[in-house]
């Protein structure tokens, strides 16, 4: 036996690799039970494991064992005429996140590089070297699954999962392809590092390979596309996302120039990354959904209070375009920028405690009248304040009115006092409320608008947001009447399938 020392103490430091990383534990035994090298300390070490390993090693050549909680998974390594050598067990720990499969490609692996090495002794560092590439591919897998656990939106996961396998596979572009089957859509994203034009890789569900998968969910290679048309200079990858084994969700696809032809090695890589991440996928598809119905809830909501008045009607959904322009304007992350959309669309709520005769006032308000008027931040506090999902939007709701030089309401709160979401907020807000025309005046022109904005900067309004907006204004960033948009919305299509 000791002429294969050198090979089993060539493989301690992967072991020790993968001991660290995943929780588990490697132990080969001879075919005297002696045992020759672990990972780390555990129940492989045991006696009567390592019975129970030697006798069910007579019976198969790979196989199972679940002992006191832990899994362990074995292969037989014999020599050239048959006969038992070793065995090569892996144990993973109550506490390990190595999925079944990977566990069992990673034994696998390890298996066959260590007969390799029995079989052909000289050739046995390449074979190693092999096994690392391996491992680093199964690492691929586990870091993806590690980077995409904490992203809940669809555009996140697809953007995250693109750019990896991107990395990995180096190619020059990447195409993400899931499938609303009960709206019959289809979400697309497209991440290139190249010159290629992103609508030469735009999905046709009549004219597009990745579409054969849909049908028949088996992975399409194309190196040399013999069909003429926007995809004919590029070799093509197109793997099925599926959460049954026949029941394709989506389809990765990957693109890169023909001189480098897609290999059997990079195939089997992808199609193990979309084994892997499709049940995250079909989740982020979920979460995108509820989201749609969450904000729905809140556009009903607001079109209700909305309609009350018919100067004011579509004013919300105003404010929520111009703050979340500002919001981005100024670097924002999307997180927040979602918090403020929210907020703005749920900024005047307040006003559904208002009585009609006051709210539909033709004139100008009594003293009185006005102050009613003024409570409705407070109002609209009270409101959101106790639902979970609503209360990070408070700030945009409370303190909109609030003034830069500490003379708005309802706190009187100056500068810095103010949220930032208060204070995009103010602006969207009293930019709507100038170029609308209201029952006592005619709204203003966006020049005067403008004009406004930077008179009262510093006093009504934080100067270097109002110095953003104002800028915009005169790019001409809002001539055209704002649309609904949503920072929640994925990006999905009519699909025929």
């Amino acid at each position: 036996m000791s002429r294969y020392k050198a090979v089993i103490a060539s493989i301690e430091p992967l072991a020790r690799t993968l001991s660290k990383v995943h929780k588990v534990s490697i132990a080969i035994f001879s075919k005297d039970e002696r045992l020759l090298y672990a990972g780390q300390e555990g129940p492989l070490e045991s006696k009567t494991t390592v019975q129970q390993l030697r006798k069910q090693a007579s019976i198969s050549s790979e196989f199972d064992l679940c002992l006191d909680g832990i899994f362990i998974s074995s292969a037989t390594i014999k020599d050239t005429y048959g006969e038992l050598l070793f065995i090569l067990s892996m144990a993973r720990s109550k506490e390990s996140v190595l999925s079944e499969d990977i566990q069992a490609e990673l034994l696998r692996s390890l298996a066959t590089t260590l007969q390799s090495c029995i079989n052909y002794d000289a050739a046995h560092r390449s074979a190693i070297l092999e096994l690392m590439e391996k491992y680093e591919e199964l690492t691929l897998l586990y870091d993806i699954s590690e980077r995409l656990e904490h992203l809940p939106s669809l555009d996140d996961v697809a953007d995250e999962m693109l750019l990896q396998v991107i990395e990995r596979v180096r190619c020059k572009a990447g195409r993400l392809i899931v499938l609303d089957e009960e709206q019959q859509k289809y979400f697309e994203r497209i991440k290139t590092s190249s010159p290629l034009v992103a609508s030469t890789l735009a999905y046709d569900p009549a004219n597009d390979p990745a579409a054969e998968c849909f049908k028949t969910p088996i992975t399409q290679v194309v190196n040399n596309p013999v069909e003429k048309g926007r995809l004919e200079e590029l070799a093509q990858l197109h793997v099925p996302i599926c959460l049954k084994k026949s029941h394709p969700i989506g389809v990765l696809s990957l693109f890169r120039m023909l001189k480098a032809p897609f290999k059997y090695s990079e195939k089997k890589i992808v199609e193990m990354m979309a084994k892997q991440t499709a049940g995250k996928i079909e989740s982020a598809l979920l979460y995108s959904k509820l989201e749609m119905l969450f904000l729905d809830s809140i556009r009903m909501l607001v079109e209700c209070i909305d309609a009350r008045d018919s100067y004011t009607r579509g004013h919300s959904v105003r404010v929520s375009y111009y703050a979340v322009y500002l919001a981005r304007a100024i670097g924002l992350p999307e997180d927040q920028v979602k918090i403020i959309e929210i907020g703005a669309l749920l900024h005047d709520v307040g006003k559904i405690r208002i009585r009609d005769h006051i709210l539909n006032k033709p004139g100008r308000l009594t003293e009185e009248e006005y102050e009613i008027i003024k409570r409705h931040p407070e109002y609209g506090m009270r409101i959101v304040e106790h639902i979970k999902q609503l209360q990070q939007s408070v700030p945009c709701i409370y303190c909109h009115h609030e003034s830069y030089d500490g003379k708005g309401y309802p706190r009187q709160l100056a500068g810095e006092e103010i949220p930032l979401m208060g204070r995009i907020v103010a602006i969207a807000d009293t930019f709507d409320a100038m170029t609308t025309t209201r029952p006592y005046r005619k709204g203003l022109s966006q020049q005067q608008a403008y004009d406004e904005l930077l008179r009262f900067s510093g006093i009504q309004f934080d100067p270097e947001l109002a110095a953003v907006f104002a800028a915009a204004i005169q790019r001409g960033e809002f001539k055209e009447e704002p649309e609904a948009i949503s920072c929640f919305k994925a990006s999905f299509k009519q699909t025929s399938h």
